[in-house]
């Protein structure tokens, strides 16, 4: 009749804990039939036990099933709790969420980046007056980033720029400056934007409460960044209630608990593993969410925003989350998905039908529906593309080189194609794909493109710098004359 989900991080893992809650009086002593999701298997502290439960061989004690139902997102398989009565509990590993990349930057690239940097910098957010949470958080997040890579080359002017930037717009915005004020909803218990409560699909639907992961975890990242790169400014900003005004964002999609102001986690499903994106709309097919690697974005923001205030609770739950997230995305979003690699016998023949299999990715994931497509178009590089914004250190964990070289086959039908043209806007996302796979190809296709027109989350900059970032970037510069190096690397004095 309910349940209830807890979790406890122990180094690089977390164990999870579902537990139902049952009525009557012989139900649930001494176990309970449970029918798990495919990603519940691949956590499973015993491998050989999820083959055991999808073969239909002995669960428990003298118990067998050929029990499947079938979802959108695969088969369900019975699992018998036999240890904790109505619990079972499975184990998640966690990624480490980090600032900057793990791999130095290849030193043969700092030249060429400098001088995109010191363009890139300058470049004005767009659209004017603050009009909505989604591209102006995105460009806040763009700044931020622009910092973090200032940082990493020793450039502490450019550093300083990049922190009044941030400075500037969060103090406009949290200031009551904007022309769309964050403003608290106290039947929902949520900060929506003004404007969207007479207009309810302004902003793609914020004050119905669509896509607030997406929208704030931009500015979240964005705050984290500031904190790291200036924690006196950050700290001591709108006479010390920037912290506050940041908390209140992480409380909207990542609040812990149900009691007080907020609702609690308010786009998180911790049994499907992902978010849904969709708020107070009805939906023809449930619940949907387009962008699975905003949603890690979001939760991977929240996790760093909790590192640098000191906040273990708020760090370990962003951890936990983005890493739910990223599992469910190469589970269901990304095909065949997370399950084959570990085990291509687990779940034979995959979770879609072959010709839809052959597109490789999910656009829209819904919850009686999937579908190769997005919200505004087709296209390829639309729908893979959405599901790789924005390139972080996070990606690593999201896109495995493995799975880009299966895919890529597909994305790149976008270059070929001659109506509609590929925009630079996503042509800069493709390009810092294919930089996992191909760093040499990725670093000489950038290099053409209208920096200016790069998408307003993005620059030519984080590009360039992903590329030379990657593990074998020295293949960009072999047999080539690259400049030498301008700055020096500051990762060891950043506050990180």
């Amino acid at each position: 009749v309910g349940g209830t989900f807890s979790y406890a991080v122990n180094g690089d893992s977390a164990e999870i804990s579902y537990e139902i809650e049952t009525r009557g009086d012989d139900v649930g002593q001494g176990g309970l039939v449970m029918m798990m999701m495919p990603h519940h298997l691949l956590m499973l502290d015993n491998p050989v036990q999820a083959k055991a439960l999808r073969n239909a061989t002995q669960i428990g004690v003298g118990w067998q099933t050929t029990l499947n139902y079938w979802t959108v997102r695969g088969p369900m398989t019975p699992f018998f709790t036999t240890d904790d009565g109505p619990v079972f509990k499975l184990t998640l590993d966690l990624p480490k969420i980090e600032f900057y990349p793990p791999s130095d930057l290849n030193t043969n690239a700092q030249s060429f980046i400098l001088k995109t940097l010191k363009t890139d910098i300058e470049r004005p957010f767009g659209g004017g007056k603050i009009a909505d949470t989604y591209h102006y958080g995105k460009a806040l997040a763009r700044i931020a980033r622009l910092g973090l890579i200032a940082n990493d080359m020793g450039q502490e002017e450019i550093v300083q720029k990049a922190v009044k930037r941030l400075q500037s717009a969060f103090e406009s915005w949290f200031g009551g400056e904007s022309s769309n004020k964050l403003v608290y909803d106290n039947t929902w218990k949520g900060l929506v934007v003004e404007k969207g409560l007479t207009k309810p699909i302004f902003d793609y639907g914020n004050a119905y409460y669509n896509d607030h992961h997406f929208h704030y975890g931009y500015m979240i990242y964005a705050l984290a960044v500031w904190f790291h790169l200036s924690p006196e400014t950050a700290t001591q900003s709108m006479d010390g209630q920037l912290v506050n005004y940041a908390r209140a964002l992480v409380s909207d999609i990542a609040h812990p608990n149900s009691t007080g102001q907020w609702t609690r986690l308010r786009h998180k499903d911790f049994f499907e593993g992902h978010s849904w994106a969709s708020g107070l709309f009805k939906m023809m097919d449930g619940r949907e969410q387009e962008s699975c690697s905003e949603a890690v974005n979001a939760y991977y923001a929240v996790s760093l925003l909790g590192q640098v205030l000191g906040d273990a609770d708020m760090e370990n739950l962003g951890r936990v989350m983005s890493a739910m997230e990223v599992q469910s995305a190469r589970t269901y979003w990304q095909i065949p998905g997370l399950a084959f690699d570990i085990d291509p016998t687990l779940f034979p023949g995959g979770f879609y039908p072959p010709t839809f299999s052959n597109n490789a990715m999910i656009g829209v994931m819904g919850a009686n529906m999937a579908s190769h497509s997005t919200w505004f178009g087709t296209q390829v590089e639309f729908v893979h593309g959405i599901q790789m914004i924005p390139f972080t250190p996070m990606t690593d964990s999201l896109l495995p080189r493995n799975f880009v070289i299966k895919e890529f086959g597909q994305v790149a039908q976008a270059f070929i194609r001659k109506k509609p043209a590929l925009m630079t806007s996503w042509a800069g996302y493709v390009h810092m794909a294919q930089a996992i796979i191909d760093p040499r190809g990725s670093w000489d296709a950038l290099l053409p493109l209208n920096a200016s027109a790069f998408d307003d989350g993005n620059t030519m900059t984080a590009a360039l710098y992903w590329a030379a970032t990657r593990p074998d970037s020295e293949k960009i510069f072999s047999n080539t004359n690259a400049r030498s190096s301008s700055g020096s690397n500051a990762r060891s004095s950043a506050n990180h």
